[in-house]
């Protein structure tokens, strides 16, 4: 919270690169669409997401 915007939207930019980057490669691994491939990623990622920040709807 204490840092720029900037470095925060830099921040959410290196993240976004790296999923859309594994994306593919998950996809041809498994053999499902891209889209299913995102959704299962960011599946993967839920946990650590909500450790680390809360769970809030």
């Amino acid at each position: 919270m204490g840092a720029p915007p900037a470095e925060h939207a830099d921040s959410i930019r290196r993240s976004m690169r790296t999923l859309t980057g594994l994306m593919p490669d998950r996809a041809v691994a498994v053999g499902t669409a891209p889209r299913e491939a995102a959704h299962a990623l960011v599946a993967d990622r839920l946990p650590v997401i909500a450790e680390r920040f809360g769970w809030r709807r």
